[in-house]
Formats: C-alpha cells, structure tokens, sequence
C-alpha cells in the first residue's frame, strides 16, 4: 500500500494534550512523530501516559521490531476515527512491561485515560470491529 502522506504531516507530533501539532524538524527531538502511514512511534511510557489521556479513540499496537506492517494497512483506514500508536516491545521494554504485555501482537484501545478494551494476536478485521 502506498503512503500518500506530505512531508508536512510527516512531520506532525503528537502533544501531551492529545493534540496534533506541526513542528519544525529541529524542535521535534524525542516528541512522538508520525510515520509515512500516519502511525505514531511511541518512544516511552511518560508519552504513551499523556497520548492516552485523549478523548479522541486511542489503538496502541504492542508489536515486535520486525512487524508493523500490518498496522500500518489498517492505519490507512482508521487514522480519521483513532490515533494510531506502535510500540515496540524489543526496543521499548519499559514501556511493555508497564502495560503488562505478554504476547505480541497486542493491541489495547484507551479513551480518556482508560483502558476500553485488548485484543492479543488478532487479525485486522477484529480489530476494524471494535473501532
């Protein structure tokens, strides 16, 4: 699937409110940028906290280094009713374990601060069904 997202959304972060900010690239440092499907990367807990908080739908994929494919599919249908989050669990350990991940993938969906519902290692259609 081809990304059609600009160089200008590219560079969109997400902010502690749950908003979704363009910035320079030089004042983006460690903020949460996203990716050419629209995914956001999540570097670390303290952020992943704050992205949760939104009242807009959060989908946070809990995902292995070498995955990631698959969310960016679904990213392409979704990302106008859900903010899209990835973790990834090998380089982001602290992160997993906070959320008590056992198995990847997994997916958990936040709205407001709280934890909705979890789906673990699904296919994209059961996933499109709970959005």
């Amino acid at each position: 699937m081809v990304a059609s997202n600009t160089v200008e959304e590219r560079n969109q972060v997400l902010m502690d409110d749950g908003s979704v900010k363009n910035l320079k690239p030089e004042n983006i440092c460690a903020l949460p940028r996203r990716n050419a499907f629209g995914v956001f990367k999540i570097p670390s807990t303290a952020i992943l906290e704050q992205i949760i908080k939104s009242d807009k739908l959060v989908v946070v994929s809990f995902c292995q280094t070498y995955a990631g494919t698959f969310f960016n599919d679904l990213a392409s249908e979704i990302a106008e009713v859900a903010i899209l989050v990835q973790v990834d669990v090998d380089s982001n350990r602290e992160t997993a374990e906070a959320c008590d991940i056992s198995a990847a993938p997994t997916y958990h969906f936040y709205r407001n601060g709280v934890k909705i519902d979890e789906m673990v290692q699904v296919e994209t259609d059961a996933i499109k069904g709970k959005i």
